[in-house]
């Protein structure tokens, strides 16, 4: 005789399908994700978010970029009416990261308190979690706010917003095509959570941030801020795998610090030496 089965309490798990939604609920959604990883805008979502929507969302990372830089413009525009320019430019880049959550400020210190202090890559990996900041760290974040500061002070008011917004959907871009290509350093964190990109990811973020650009900016300055911003990501990469060997959401976010800083200081450049560069008419505007 066959003896009964031991009784058991424990639940039957079913694998549950992901959630197949329409093309016009599914991007929105995906762009909301984005509002909420790089800003501190309160947006809810419904349902739970996994790694594969982190991932897809990082596509309109350019486009949060833009949406920023359009805020931190119009700030350094309106405190321009009443102010001298390096007060409105403070003012500006104080909101900046006031809306941002200071998000990629805080890697940029966390990278250079790692890279500049440590003398393995284990002990690289252990300071870039470590929530105090070191000497490194402050100099890092000092240096690039008081950049951030002149560089914007030195923008005419009259291309200041549209310039900003082609920087910061620039300095965004970067950041998906090192999601796409670039090691890990690590098995948890934002690497781990977008692991699995396809092509498309870079592709609509790069087409994003070049429209952006178009629309904002003259043809020779909207290439020459995403080629930056580019070179800026592909050196911020070769950087990180020497260190660590890959990246980190930390390294992710002082990739966008650095090309946002380089891209303005070559527009403050561009002004200086051929104005025209960047105060010409965008393509689209005959």
């Amino acid at each position: 005789m066959n003896p009964e089965p031991a009784p058991t309490d424990a639940a039957v798990v079913v694998p549950v399908a992901p959630i197949q939604r329409p093309f016009w609920q599914e991007e929105p959604r995906r762009m909301a994700i984005a509002v909420i990883f790089l800003t501190r805008v309160p947006l809810r979502l419904a349902g739970d978010v996994t790694p594969a929507d982190i991932a897809a969302a990082s596509r309109y990372y350019p486009l949060v970029g833009g949406l920023v830089g359009a805020a931190v413009g119009g700030m350094f525009v309106l405190a321009g009416g009443y102010y001298p320019p390096l007060l409105a430019a403070t003012l500006a880049a104080l909101g900046a990261a006031v809306l941002t959550g200071a998000f990629h400020e805080d890697a940029l210190g966390d990278v250079a308190d790692a890279f500049g202090g440590g003398m393995s890559v284990a002990r690289k990996l252990e300071i870039m979690k470590d929530s105090r900041l070191g000497t490194y760290g402050v100099l890092a974040l000092v240096g690039a706010l008081l950049l951030r500061i002149q560089a914007i002070a030195g923008l005419p008011l009259a291309v200041a917003l549209p310039a900003l917004v082609a920087v910061h959907a620039a300095s965004r871009a970067g950041i998906v095509g090192m999601l796409w290509r670039s090691p890990r350093a690590r098995t948890e964190g934002l690497g781990a959570d977008t692991v699995g990109l396809s092509w498309r990811e870079p592709l609509v973020a790069l087409a994003t941030a070049l429209l952006l650009g178009l629309l904002c900016l003259p043809l020779p300055a909207a290439l020459g801020v995403l080629a930056l911003c580019l070179l800026s990501a592909l050196g911020m990469d070769r950087y990180a795998r020497e260190q660590v060997g890959g990246v980190t959401g930390d390294v992710l976010g002082a990739s966008q610090q650095v090309g946002e800083l380089v891209a303005l200081l070559a527009l403050g450049a561009w002004l200086a030496i051929e104005p025209a560069v960047v105060l010409g008419a965008p393509v689209w505007r005959p």
